[in-house]
C-alpha cells in the first residue's frame, strides 16, 4: 500500500519517494512507513540527522512528525 526509500551517507539518512497508493491514503500507511523508518534510523548510533524533500501533500505529515522546513525547492523546465 506504500513505500519508501531511504539511505545513509555519513551521519545523514535520507528519505525518499515515500508514497502511498491512492486507495489507502489517509490511512496511516505513510506514517508508519516513517515511524519504521525513523525507529530504524534510531537503532544505528552513526545518524545524527534525517533530511527529506516534502511534496505540498506530505508536508502535514512531516510537520507532524517534527521536522522543520529549511527551504524550498524550485525548479525551472525547459530553462535555456
Amino acid at each position: 500500500a506504500g513505500t519508501a526509500i531511504s539511505y545513509q551517507t555519513g551521519d545523514t539518512l535520507g528519505v525518499h519517494q515515500l508514497g502511498t497508493v491512492p486507495d489507502y491514503r489517509k490511512m496511516g500507511v505513510a506514517a508508519g512507513l516513517m515511524h519504521y523508518i525513523l525507529h530504524e534510523a534510531q537503532q544505528k548510533e552513526a545518524v545524527e540527522h534525517v533530511s527529506l524533500q516534502a511534496s505540498k501533500a506530505g508536508l502535514h505529515l512531516y510537520e507532524k512528525m517534527g521536522f522543520n522546513a529549511l527551504g524550498t525547492l524550485t525548479s525551472v523546465a525547459n530553462a535555456a
